[in-house]
């Protein structure tokens, strides 16, 4: 939410869906996301990118209506612990890694 609201102030929209659960996946609301954001969708998780929610959305809108989507999370390597702010910083997937990923994303819509 903090990302979204700074992205807004640089003038991106961006909308917050919390996906309460992966399966099963609400296709009308990614399909009626994809079709309202035309850079695309973004996905955030605190855990590996691989059989999560990026990975579901990636399906649902191949099924239904293309749209680019960017997965942010850990990407696939072997776990860790540590402190949960450090870890989310480390995988970009703190506010700033996230609005970098998204403007880059958004400008490569354009």
């Amino acid at each position: 939410v903090e990302a979204a609201l700074a992205l807004h102030a640089q003038g991106i929209k961006a909308r917050v869906y919390n996906a309460s659960s992966i399966k099963p996946v609400d296709d009308d609301a990614i399909e009626s996301a994809a079709k309202q954001c035309r850079a695309g969708l973004v996905t955030i998780e605190d855990h590996n990118i691989l059989g999560g929610l990026g990975g579901a959305v990636s399906e649902s809108v191949t099924s239904r209506v293309p749209a680019r989507v960017l997965r942010l999370g850990v990407k696939d390597e072997f776990g860790e612990s540590g402190e949960p702010l450090a870890l989310y910083k480390k995988h970009g997937i703190d506010t700033e890694g996230i609005i970098r990923d998204v403007r880059a994303f958004v400008t490569a819509a354009r």
